[in-house]
């Protein structure tokens, strides 16, 4: 379960929020652009409709996380554990996906414009 006070944090506007603890934490239709969630625990956690524009996420875990129909355009996903995440209909236009794990994610329906590091056929 999410760390109450790092949903705070988040919620608050702050704009480095690496390392926190966000396990199956609410953070539906969020809008934070440019914030860094590196090395964070996004196990389960729910960012449907979110604006997470230029986001860092490298080294996240976020198996089955929920970022549907969310904006994370240009955000970096570098090294990071998406396993199971279901990004349908998202906008990752510019993303960054190199060396992160994403088996079984659900990219359907999402813009993939211009993305890096997703090696299948779209």
């Amino acid at each position: 379960m999410a760390n109450s006070e790092h949903v705070k944090k988040v919620k608050s506007g702050e704009k480095n929020l690496t390392g926190l603890d966000l396990e199956n934490a609410d953070l539906r239709n969020v809008n934070l652009m440019m914030v860094s969630f590196a090395g964070s625990n996004l196990w389960g956690a729910n960012f449907e409709g979110a604006t997470l524009g230029f986001c860092a996420f490298m080294g996240v875990t976020a198996q089955t996380a929920n970022f549907r129909r969310a904006n994370l355009k240009g955000s970096d996903f570098r090294g990071s554990n998406v396993s199971g995440a279901d990004f349908e209909g998202a906008n990752l236009d510019q993303a960054d996906f190199t060396g992160a794990i994403v088996s079984s994610a659900n990219f359907d329906s999402a813009n993939l414009d211009r993305v890096k590091g997703l090696d299948f056929d779209f």
